[in-house]
């Protein structure tokens, strides 16, 4: 079993516990309609473009996910959960709102999949299959580094 499919399930875990903290449960069901547009418009920047990857989509989707943190969470909560975050996380100390906003981010993202999947929506479950194989970099990087179109070779490359 491959680290990331091991780790899946306690990410998840602790993805949900964020959103517990946060008090963003109900904030994300009720306005999902606003949220996952901006989401798949980050995918759809990305997919099929000569830089299909990952970092660029978490650029730009983080970030909406930390606007979800600010608007629909209160100061109490916010403060709550950088702490537990904090006791959670051993040294060196993460930067707590990247972390609770990629944690956010997961739990969007596997929520709108399950959603899609109960729904049998093809189109939209297949973007945020997409989209979710994507957070899941946010667990475990690739082993592969990022290659641009304009890059040579690798040196041990055959023609």
């Amino acid at each position: 079993m491959s680290v990331r499919k091991e780790k899946a399930p306690q990410i998840l875990h602790r993805a949900a516990m964020a959103v517990d903290k946060l008090r963003l449960g109900d904030f994300i069901r009720d306005n999902a309609a606003m949220i996952r547009p901006k989401i798949e418009s980050a995918d759809a920047v990305v997919t099929g473009s000569l830089y299909d990857n990952d970092a660029i989509f978490l650029a730009k989707a983080l970030p909406i996910a930390n606007g979800v943190i600010h608007i629909g969470s209160d100061r109490f909560a916010l403060k709550e959960a950088m702490a537990w975050l904090r006791n959670q996380w051993k040294d060196p100390q993460p930067d707590a709102m990247t972390v609770l906003s990629a944690l956010t981010l997961i739990h969007i993202a596997v929520q709108a999949k399950s959603e899609y999947e109960r729904a049998n929506e093809a189109e939209k479950l297949a973007t945020w299959s997409r989209i979710v194989q994507r957070v899941t970099n946010l667990v475990q990087p690739k082993q592969t580094p990022m290659v641009f179109p304009t890059d040579p070779p690798p040196a041990n490359a055959t023609s």
